[in-house]
């Protein structure tokens, strides 16, 4: 029997033969070109099934806590409902870690509030929030809207940037808050079903307000404070396989921020 090694079908065909075949019928160099033949049949099975079964293209993101919980949250699920050969692989991070993670290739994408200088990493603007006040539905300040009526004992203080640390002594009655949290994702368990309140970005607050009965997310029209704007972060050097991917979420985001009345596309 002459084998064709370039010719997968043959060569299972022949394999088949083969094993049909008594021991004493297979010459010498058979046996030798047995296990290269199963090896390459092997080979060719697993090749077919990779077509048939694409890889899911892998997405690296890094992203600050107060993103991911709130615009990058609805757009993950966009992404995961209309795109499924697209895995993410989502980080929490603080805005420095995400600019380190991108420019040593352990990122693809990174999302932050605070810039900083990088000669490997482009950085763009996408939109600055609305802020607010997350509170019971029953308290003062949600029937009056007068600051002056919160009650600084009560209030869930999350650190923010200098900017809105002076827009909060200037505006917030002066007193020692209730407890500080060191996340943003921390705030909705916190304030669920208490007597709690605190000064958040619109996404957060309708967020804590969907899954918290209790409270309710009232926008600060009159003397908004100055809110951080959001940027998203890409290597200068991208890996063209990530450009599919890369291009699926930013797409997802820019839904999320038009479709959202309290937030301003920059």
């Amino acid at each position: 029997m002459v084998l064709d090694v370039g010719d997968p079908p043959a060569v299972a065909r022949a394999l088949e033969h083969l094993r049909l075949q008594p021991l004493d019928a297979v010459t010498p160099q058979g046996e030798q070109l047995l296990p290269i033949a199963q090896q390459q049949l092997s080979l060719w099975t697993q090749a077919k099934e990779l077509r048939c079964h694409p890889t899911r293209q892998r997405l690296r993101v890094a992203a600050v806590d107060g993103l991911n919980a709130s615009v990058l949250a609805q757009a993950y699920r966009i992404v995961a409902h209309a795109h499924p050969e697209v895995y993410l692989d989502v980080r929490t991070v603080h805005s420095r870690e995400a600019y380190e993670l991108l420019e040593s290739g352990q990122a693809d994408v990174g999302f932050v509030f605070r810039l900083h200088p990088s000669a490997h990493v482009d950085a763009r603007t996408l939109y600055r929030d609305a802020w607010g006040i997350v509170c019971p539905a029953y308290a003062a300040y949600a029937a009056t809207r007068n600051l002056g009526t919160l009650d600084p004992a009560l209030e869930v203080v999350r650190a923010w940037r200098p900017e809105l640390e002076e827009w909060h002594r200037a505006h917030i009655p002066a007193g020692q808050p209730a407890l500080s949290v060191g996340t943003t994702s921390m705030l909705g368990p916190v304030l669920r079903g208490s007597d709690l309140w605190s000064l958040v970005p619109a996404g957060i607050g309708e967020a804590i307000a969907a899954s918290n009965p209790s409270h309710v997310f009232l926008p600060l029209a009159d003397c908004p404070p100055p809110g951080p704007a959001a940027h998203v972060l890409l290597p200068k050097k991208r890996l063209p396989w990530v450009e599919g991917p890369t291009g699926a979420l930013l797409e997802a985001v820019a839904g999320v921020i038009h479709a959202d009345e309290h937030l301003t596309h920059l």
